[in-house]
């Protein structure tokens, strides 16, 4: 047995497309009525939240979608044992009629604290609000507030999808809604005209507001119905070969993948040692999950391979090529045997 290389696959699992999908402003609608489907079809959400509304009904200044619910931490906590995740939608969503009077220390650093004390662990990405106006400006205050690892945001004329080396401040966001043909809503994006070629290997995130049967704006909100519906396209489509998963692990993933570098030892024919390390790596990031590809000279026979947690994969004889997933952090080792 030779290991020849060792390869990070750009997405978990070596998925052909990865789906997200984030709820803006974490009211009690998507508990009840988003959560259970998303269930249905193992698909891991994200509710982005007003950080300084929490438990209490929604009072922004100057919106048409006030008076709803906002998810207090106990719901929070919930979905975040449920494997779903939460990220930061501003501490009072704050009107643009006059972006000079915004308080950003407010809205992006106190927000962060507020959040993380409610719910007793990181928040590591903000979802910005109103992206277009004052997107430069938040982005400069995300990127030097210790805690954040991402910025997502919303856009009507950008590409709406992230390939493998998105920027992790510059996450595009899909709107995703009752009314799905909208002029500026892209159609291929679209439930009715999505096309899936155009997402092989990429990340799409799509973003909706709240989930009621009787939708009280068609341009941002959906009914279960249609989230169903393009929960179940999704599914369809894609099958096992899409990874599901909630923003925060996609971007730990990319992280770790970015600044590890594995490291072959190689001391007899039977035996090699995958040294994991890693440069210049977010501490928020300090350990999670990479899928690795090792590809050997010849037939290898029977191999296993061991990480930090025990066995993770073995390969039937004939096989010259191996793909597992394991935890990895700083320092681990993982060990390729030849039975």
């Amino acid at each position: 047995m030779r290991v020849t290389s060792v390869d990070i696959v750009p997405w978990k699992d070596d998925a052909t497309f990865v789906y997200s999908v984030v709820f803006d402003e974490g009211t009690i609608d998507c508990l009840a009525n988003a959560f259970p489907i998303a269930q249905q079809y193992e698909i891991l959400g994200d509710v982005a939240v007003v950080a300084g509304q929490l438990g209490e009904k929604r009072h922004v200044e100057r919106s048409s979608l006030n008076d709803y619910f906002h998810m207090g931490p106990e719901h929070l906590k919930f979905l975040l044992s449920q494997g779903w995740s939460v990220s930061n939608h501003s501490y009072s969503h704050p009107p643009l009629r006059d972006p000079s009077s915004i308080d950003y220390e407010q809205e992006i650093v106190e927000s962060y604290h507020v959040l993380e004390r409610a719910l007793g662990q990181p928040v590591p990405v903000f979802s910005s609000w109103n992206s277009f106006e004052v997107y430069d400006t938040v982005r400069a205050w995300v990127e030097r507030t210790p805690g954040y690892l991402a910025l997502t945001r919303a856009s009507n004329d950008a590409e709406h999808i992230n390939g493998p080396d998105f920027d992790p401040f510059s996450i595009w966001r899909n709107r995703l809604c009752e009314d799905d043909e909208i002029e500026y809503l892209l159609p291929w994006l679209s439930r009715r005209g999505f096309e899936p070629e155009r997402v092989q290997g990429k990340w799409l995130v799509d973003v909706t507001h709240l989930v009621m049967y009787k939708t009280p704006q068609g341009h941002k909100c959906i009914s279960p119905y249609a989230l169903e519906g393009r929960f179940d396209q999704m599914r369809t489509l894609f099958g096992d070969s899409m990874w599901a998963a909630n923003p925060d692990d996609v971007v730990r993933y990319a992280y770790l993948r970015r600044h590890c570098t594995p490291i072959v030892e190689q001391p007899s024919q039977a035996r090699a040692t995958i040294s994991v390390e890693f440069s210049r790596l977010p501490p928020q990031t300090a350990e999670g999950q990479l899928t690795f590809v090792l590809a050997f000279a010849d037939d290898p026979g029977t191999v296993e391979v061991r990480g930090p947690d025990g066995a993770v994969q073995t390969t039937p004889a004939g096989e010259r090529r191996l793909r597992f997933t394991c935890r990895v952090n700083p320092g681990a080792e993982l060990e390729v045997t030849a039975r």
